[in-house]
């Protein structure tokens, strides 16, 4: 969407909405405002919304790292009911009853 008076000073184009449709997590909305020499230009479509899929696209990219680090720190933890290796039942400590 775009506005500007008749005599084209300034237009300003926006663009605002949820994403992901299906499930929203973020909600925006940008305003590009612009000035006679680029008022023909300056729609919601062309300039405003490409801002918007730079931030989601940064956000993506974010999102993707931060599961990734996720899996591999999960990964990398045993479990409480794995088998103990023979260089991991060596570094524990001996307890007193096997001590003596």
């Amino acid at each position: 969407a775009q506005w500007g008076p008749k005599n084209k000073e300034r237009t300003a184009a926006w663009f605002a909405g949820v994403a992901p449709v299906d499930n929203p997590k973020y909600a925006f909305a940008a305003l590009y405002e612009s000035d006679a020499r680029n008022a023909d230009s300056a729609h919601g479509g062309d300039t405003a919304a490409p801002m918007i899929a730079r931030v989601l696209r940064e956000l993506a990219k974010d999102e993707k790292t931060a599961e990734t680090a996720k899996k591999k720190a999960k990964q990398k933890k045993p479990a409480d009911d794995a088998p103990v290796t023979d260089e991991e039942d060596e570094a524990k400590p001996a307890k007193k009853d096997e001590a003596n």
